[in-house]
């Protein structure tokens, strides 16, 4: 098993904190972002992580040395499908694919680990106007979108493939590329194969600590969460 995560983007919701760092090293309580990912992936003995990552680049890997670094000169002007395809030219087998801004234990890791299929996850309390959704029929995600007209639930931040899954991710990567539309993000590409029939299990994280920051005030409320649960665990 191996992880990439997804760390180049500018973070300009996360401005000012975002022009002196980029977002991964904001600190939420003792640790940045992308330590708690670190972390919760070396405790379930996932230690082969590749970090791809554009913006300020160079101050992840003075951190960070012993990861793996692919580095994304897009980053500016493309979105997460340019990040992906260049994991892939490195990068194949099982695989989970992490954004960056999240924050997660090794409790969910392992859960996401121990799927048998390739899965999304997701969870069921969802807000209209934030993030990608999930339609979920029969079991299996069958569509994701900004906007859909059935949702179930708001997806995570996070997914894996399987090792067949995430073969068939790079060659519909490379053709979406070649249409050169750098807008597009990866999951619209993971929904692209789930309508042509890829299995893609729904994993809800409702028993599961994890929080998506996109906003200061998303911020603050981790940084809320993280001191309290702090105090309560001693």
């Amino acid at each position: 098993m191996k992880a990439v995560i997804l760390a180049a983007g500018l973070g300009k919701r996360m401005r000012p904190l975002t022009d002196t760092m980029p977002k991964c090293l904001i600190k939420v309580g003792k640790y940045p972002f992308i330590e708690y990912i670190i972390r919760a992936l070396h405790e379930n003995h996932i230690d082969d992580i590749f970090v791809v990552a554009g913006y300020k680049a160079e101050m992840i890997q003075k951190r960070y040395p012993n990861l793996n670094y692919i580095y994304n000169p897009f980053y500016e002007s493309t979105n997460s499908i340019v990040s992906l395809w260049l994991s892939g030219l490195s990068v194949s087998g099982d695989v989970i694919v992490i954004n960056s801004d999240v924050l997660l234990d090794s409790k969910l890791i392992q859960r996401i680990r121990d799927c048998k299929r390739s899965c999304i996850v997701y969870t069921k309390e969802w807000s209209e106007d934030k993030g990608y959704k999930v339609a979920i029929k029969n079991s299996l995600v069958k569509r994701m979108g900004m906007k859909l007209s059935s949702t179930s639930g708001e997806y995570c931040g996070i997914t894996k493939f399987i090792r067949v899954d995430f073969e068939a991710m790079k060659h519909f990567l490379h053709e979406a590329l070649k249409k050169k539309d750098f807008s597009v993000w990866y999951e619209d590409i993971v929904s692209h194969m789930a309508g042509k029939g890829y299995k893609f299990t729904p994993l809800s994280i409702e028993n599961d600590f994890w929080f998506e920051i996109d906003t200061p005030e998303e911020l603050r409320n981790a940084r809320k969460y993280i001191a309290a649960r702090r105090i309560h665990n001693g």
